[in-house]
C-alpha cells in the first residue's frame, strides 16, 4: 500500500510543478474553462457553481425544465418551415445533431449536423427570448 501511496504522491507533485511552469509561461489550457457546462446550450459561470446560481437545483432539474421548455415552444411557436418544426421537434425529445441528421437523410433530406446545430442554437435563444417575454407579460396582468 505505501508502495502505491509514494507513487501517487511523487506524481501529484510532479504534476504540480509542471502545471506551475505551464501557467507561469502563459499556457491555457483549453480543457479548463472559466463555465460549467449544463448542457450544449446553457453555461454557468464557475464561480457561481450550480449550488449558488441555480438554487440548489441539480444538473438534471435545469435540463428537465430546459426540454420541458423545448416541447411547449415546439407545439407553440410558428416555425418558419416544417424542416425547422420537425428538428426542433427531435431535439426537444432529446435527440442530438447526429441522430437528428440520420433520421432526415433516411428520409431523403439532406442536410448536415453544422445546419441542425445552427438552427437548434438559433431556436434555442428564440425560446428564451419568448420565455422571457412570457414572464414580462405574467409580472405586468399581476
Amino acid at each position: 500500500m505505501s508502495k502505491n501511496n509514494n507513487k501517487k504522491d511523487n506524481f501529484k507533485q510532479l504534476q504540480k510543478e509542471w502545471y506551475a511552469k505551464l501557467k507561469k509561461s502563459g499556457f491555457k489550457d483549453i480543457e479548463k474553462t472559466e463555465y460549467v457546462f449544463v448542457n450544449h446550450l446553457h453555461r454557468v459561470p464557475k464561480p457561481m457553481k450550480e449550488k449558488a446560481y441555480l438554487g440548489e437545483q441539480p444538473r438534471w432539474k435545469i435540463q428537465e425544465e430546459y426540454y420541458t421548455n423545448a416541447r411547449h415552444f415546439a407545439t407553440n411557436y410558428e416555425f418558419p418551415s416544417e424542416l425547422d418544426a420537425a428538428i426542433w421537434t427531435y431535439h426537444s425529445e432529446g435527440l442530438g445533431c447526429r441522430a437528428i441528421a440520420k433520421i432526415l437523410n433516411d428520409a431523403n433530406i439532406k442536410i448536415q449536423k453544422t445546419k441542425i446545430n445552427d438552427l437548434i442554437r438559433k431556436y434555442a435563444i428564440t425560446m428564451r427570448k419568448n420565455l422571457w417575454l412570457e414572464g414580462l407579460e405574467m409580472e405586468t396582468e399581476q
